[in-house]
């Protein structure tokens, strides 16, 4: 009746007081599509256009176990199951079979109307589909406005959200919760993502629209049932699949049209991050990757869903004239006459048929109407596969020369043209090329005119599109998804024991295969699966590893400690294993340790571990530093001198003399004679104690240098400062600026402009000067030696750097001297730059006793006055 109706177009009004068009408009998740299944098999008959074939194949599923599979047929580009008289209808928009009257008619997601290449067939069916009784049209409230002005007559079901969507902001791809779908929009990304979630979470699900309907099925599946709590998707997931979903995460918010990349709409957005919660369980979204934060206002939108009305509709003539090619191409190309449609973008198929009418062999092919439909309905065959523009004209054009040639293919040139395409192995991408292809070749089998066999080719080419997909969802559950991670957390959701050994040697294996093993107190286990199967087994043998390291604990307790070793990275080795580490304590000399340990420890060992090696490690100290240690420990030593001690057992045995001259000063004979038995040097540059420029000493004194220093020093940085500094026997280097002066202090080095010299040697070397100035009984000046030279150990250039730098001048002067090889010869002699006597040494110690008995009477006076001042009060 219907049918009939439309074909006549009479009394409209007649029509509508048929028919009830209802507009169910509303946010993601409020249970439109669920509504209108309810609605459907409310009647004896009805047909719902989906905008997706994935989506379609879910519907199709629901209503056969509700209905029966008698009684439903499916239509998509690439599939068609048709009963005998069918009384339902799932169908994508495209493949509705509007001439077929039903009692009710849907279409899903009708703001789709405004799609540049799509939104043409969504707005006939606005204007055109209809069931007898009741027209039911879901999608977002965006198009109410334009659906009032094109239909007129139209009751509005508002379909509010009962659970609230909020913006969460950025987080890391690492940190998002379980249960997310992170978007993005292209294949790249979306795999990019995918392995980013493997080695962190252990596992993931892949959906986009490209896949077949088996192996998005299963992929979702794989999620649904709890073996991954994450998906990686394009905007397919906007589009009706209902799934378990807590966050959207936009990793992407931008995406390619078809002709440029742009940002997606706020209504985009929503539809997208809308699949977050379910009923009333609230949902969060947010970005995370390389994602800008959302604007503020943007993001109201979509939690309020507050949306910018649709402004018009794509569309596109019906009307087609076949009468030549350039006449179907104008009426394609015609504009809409009402002011609320727009006219569409030119769709793949379009230009496709623009191309194939440049073709002179095609052109001459194409001369009558019947060859130019053939060409136009060829020219509508999808480019599953997004090959290039070209490319896939030419398979279009192949196709169609072979219909006009044999009226038919043929099963051997389809054969042929499929055999290629029978192979389920691979990587993803080849699996997915050859899924794409076979699309094609299923899209043809339904055209049963074009084929001799239709059915054959139907079966065939859906059995091999069901196997490559079959195959596709193995390779990505096996890239994407770390089994192992999986098996363990079904373990632990059943409370199965997770199976682990250790051996003598300390390795662990867990399901019988080698896991690590420990080193010292330590476990290091190997890298075998993601970062989420590591952490599962970690936990799995977090009892394991615990005992081990209390039996290796008590172990080294009772030990005799001769296996343990302080080396140059700062760390306490038992035999070959890291144990424990240096922290800085009171005093360089007085270090603390700290345990390396994993799992908790008893407190109680812990402590008493701590504390053994400690005890071994000030022994150790002590008895390789004895030397330093003595300064402190002889008896009835003077007061002044014991001060003296203590300082430069603080400065690791050396000070410069600038720092402590007062202090030198005030020394009398006794307590400079008590310094000198226990091996401290008071000399002109410095007081220093030689034992401590041992090589055993040095290096230790370095590494409790470093320690206690605060700068924190990984084992690079000691190597190749340890490497860098002067070896022993070495008495003069210049500097290495990467080495800290402070550390050449330690050496017992002093630094004398671009050179360090040690303490001993420059005290030498003054004292060879002032020997040979001595001589010079007129000018007391001096010549540089062969022995002076020798004493440093360095080139003359740097002796005569030196020799500046300690405050001489040259003097040239003719004569010979033991450098000079011919009399006559300049010889280079060095003179004090100020006028100074040489050495008086008892007038020296006169002048210092008398500086004492001074002070002594000065702290005398100063006494009596404060006596007198305390009488006075």
């Amino acid at each position: 009746m219907v049918k009939f109706l439309f074909n006549l177009n009479i009394n409209q009004n007649f029509v509508k007081q048929l028919m009830a068009i209802i507009a169910a408009l509303g946010p993601t998740n409020t249970g439109k599509t669920h509504y209108a299944l309810e609605r459907l098999v409310a009647h004896k008959s009805g047909m719902i256009g989906l905008p997706l074939r994935l989506l379609t194949r879910e519907v199709y599923d629901k209503l056969i176990k509700e209905v029966g599979p008698s009684r439903v047929a499916m239509i998509t580009g690439e599939e068609r199951i048709i009963p005998p008289n069918p009384q339902y209808w799932a169908c994508t928009v495209e493949s509705m079979p509007t001439d077929k009257p039903v009692d009710f008619l849907a279409v899903d997601e009708i703001q789709l109307m405004d799609d540049p290449e799509r939104g043409h067939i969504f707005t006939d069916r606005l204007l055109n589909a209809r069931g007898m009784s009741e027209t039911l049209f879901m999608g977002s409230s965006i198009s109410s406005k334009i659906i009032k002005k094109l239909v007129g007559d139209v009751r509005f079901q508002n379909r509010p959200r009962f659970s609230q969507l909020k913006y969460t902001g950025y987080k890391k791809i690492s940190h998002l919760p379980k249960r997310s779908a992170i978007v993005a929009f292209s294949v790249q990304s979306v795999y990019a993502i995918a392995e980013i979630i493997k080695r962190q979470k252990g596992g993931v699900a892949i959906v986009m629209g490209s896949l077949s309907p088996q192996t998005r099925n299963a992929q979702v599946r794989m999620y649904q049932n709890g073996e991954v709590d994450y998906i990686v998707a394009t905007d397919a997931i906007g589009m009706g699949l209902n799934l378990d979903l807590n966050h959207v995460a936009f990793a992407e918010t931008q995406k390619f049209d078809g002709v440029n990349y742009r940002n997606l709409l706020p209504h985009e957005l929503a539809q997208i991050a809308g699949r977050a919660g379910r009923y009333k369980k609230d949902g969060t979204f947010g970005v995370t990757g390389e994602a800008n934060e959302i604007e503020e206002d943007v993001i109201l939108r979509i939690e309020e869903h507050r949306f910018i009305p649709m402004a018009s509709a794509k569309w596109r003539n019906k009307k087609l004239d076949f009468s030549s090619l350039n006449n179907l191409i104008s009426s394609l190309k015609s504009l809409p006459s009402k002011i609320e449609l727009g006219a569409s973008r030119h769709a793949d198929d379009l230009k496709a048929l623009i191309r194939l009418s440049q073709d002179n062999e095609i052109k001459e092919i194409a001369n009558n109407q019947v060859k130019i439909k053939t060409l136009w309905e060829t020219s509508q065959i999808p480019d599953f596969r997004n090959i290039s523009e070209g490319e896939h004209t030419k398979i279009i054009s192949l196709i169609f020369k072979k219909i006009c040639e044999e009226e038919q293919l043929s099963d051997d040139w389809l054969r042929e043209q499929i055999k290629p395409i029978e192979k389920y192995y691979g990587d993803i991408n080849s699996l997915s090329n050859r899924l794409a292809y076979i699309r094609t070749w299923t899209f043809i089998s339904q055209k049963s005119k074009w084929i001799k066999n239709p059915d054959y080719w139907q079966k065939k080419t859906r059995l091999i599109e069901d196997k490559l997909s079959d195959a596709l969802h193995e390779t990505l559950t096996d890239r994407f998804v770390d089994k192992g991670t999986n098996r363990l957390r079904f373990k632990y959701k059943d409370k199965k024991e997770v199976l682990s050994g250790i051996n003598s040697a300390g390795e662990i294996t867990v399901e019988g295969k080698y896991f690590g093993k420990f080193e010292g107190l330590k476990f290091i286990s190997e890298k075998i699966g993601s970062e989420s199967y590591m952490k599962y087994v970690m936990s799995s043998l977090s009892k394991t590893i615990g005992e081990e390291v209390t039996k290796k604990s008590l172990k080294i307790i009772s030990s005799d400690f001769k296996n343990l070793s302080l080396e140059s990275d700062l760390f306490i080795y038992l035999n070959d294993e890291k144990i424990a580490s240096l922290k800085p304590g009171n005093t360089p000399l007085k270090p603390e340790v700290s345990i390396l340990y994993d799992e908790p420890l008893d407190k109680k060992i812990k402590l008493s571990l701590e504390n053994s090696i400690k005890e071994w490690l000030t022994s150790y100290i002590e008895l390789t530093l004895k030397e330093i240690f003595s300064l402190t420990e002889s008896k009835n030593m003077q007061p002044r001198a014991k001060g003296i001690a203590y300082r430069l057992t603080e400065e690791l045995g050396l000070i410069k003399r600038d720092k402590i001259e007062e202090e030198i000063k005030l020394l009398d004979k006794k307590s400079r004679q008590e310094l000198r038995r226990i091996g401290v040097r008071i000399g002109k540059f410095s007081i220093f104690f030689p034992a401590t420029v041992k090589p055993k000493a040095t290096e230790l004194l370095v590494s409790l240098w470093m320690n206690f220093s605060g700068k924190k020093y990984n084992a690079s940085d000691i190597k190749k400062i340890k490497e860098s500094l002067p070896r022993p026997g070495i008495t003069s280097c210049e500097i290495n600026n990467n080495i800290s002066h402070q550390i050449y202090k330690v050496l017992g080095y002093l630094p004398f402009g671009k050179l360090v010299i040690r303490a001993d040697i420059i005290e030498r070397l003054d004292k060879l000067i002032y020997d040979e100035i001595e001589k010079d009984k007129k000018e007391h000046s001096f010549a540089i030696t062969d022995e002076m030279i020798a004493l440093l150990g360095c080139s003359r250039e740097n002796i005569r750097f030196i020799v500046k730098y300690l405050g001489f001048k040259e003097q040239k002067k003719k004569g010979k001297n033991s450098h000079s090889q011919e009399e006559g010869e300049t010889e280079i002699r060095y003179v004090k730059k100020y006028n100074r006597k040489p050495y008086n040494q008892k007038k020296l110690q006169k002048n210092k006793r008398d500086k004492i008995k001074n002070n002594n009477s000065n702290i005398f006076s100063e006494n009596k006055e404060l006596i007198s001042l305390k009488e006075r009060l």
